[in-house]
């Protein structure tokens, strides 16, 4: 990746940034090798310059601190991502979860369906007996299950984009679905929504890092 050219006056204000830990007396090896470095392309008659460059060599370097578990743990979860999303398996496992849960959510309202209306309702009189719950939650299963496989569909294509629309069927089943089957069976939509809402957190995750990604290669 190239770094983009910048200008002398671009080159001293990240200086003067940098100098900023001097007086605060947290400047590492590592940001005073940097300034040094921003330093060697100014003309070195310059008052400023040659200022910046006593007060670098003049000022001792703190130890770099060492990572927190945080950064640690940050660190390790985007060495796993990275393994994991060159894995075939992944993507189908992936592509299969959301499939799996889009059908799950359709199935589970027909199925409440049929024990509201009975086993033996005839089909002629099964629509006239729908209300607004039941006709909303089966078509927010189905939109739910069309934005997955829209999604499968982009995977080949930009797992960024693909990622967003599973994000967006995670979303109508929080918003939508789980809120018309909480009308119907609150323990079971309590159930689901927890788990959508670890899955969209996930989601969430995964976005980060192909963003991030694709800004790298950009």
């Amino acid at each position: 990746m190239c770094r983009p050219h910048l200008s002398d006056q671009e080159k001293l204000i990240n200086v003067l940034e940098l100098a900023k830990e001097v007086v605060l007396e947290d400047l590492d090896h590592r940001e005073r090798r940097r300034a040094l470095q921003l330093l060697e392309g100014l003309p070195p008659e310059d008052r400023l310059v040659r200022a910046l460059k006593e007060l670098l060599h003049s000022t001792e370097s703190v130890a770099v601190p060492l990572p927190g578990f945080y950064t640690k743990a940050k660190y390790k979860a985007r060495r796993i991502y990275v393994k994991l999303v060159k894995k075939s398996w992944f993507v189908k496992a992936m592509i299969g979860f959301f499939v799996m849960q889009s059908i799950s959510a359709i199935a589970l309202g027909l199925f409440l369906l049929y024990i509201k209306l009975g086993w033996h309702e005839d089909l002629h009189s099964i629509f006239p007996s729908l209300n607004f719950f039941d006709l909303a939650g089966l078509f927010s299963a189905s939109l739910a299950a069309a934005l997955v496989i829209a999604a499968a569909a982009k995977m080949a294509a930009s797992r960024l984009q693909s990622y967003e629309l599973f994000k967006e069927a995670v979303l109508v089943q929080i918003f939508l679905v789980q809120v018309f089957l909480f009308y119907k069976v609150q323990f079971l939509a309590l159930l689901g929504l927890a788990g959508n809402i670890l899955v969209l957190l996930v989601l969430q995750y995964m976005i980060r890092q192909e963003t991030a990604a694709n800004g790298t290669k950009a």
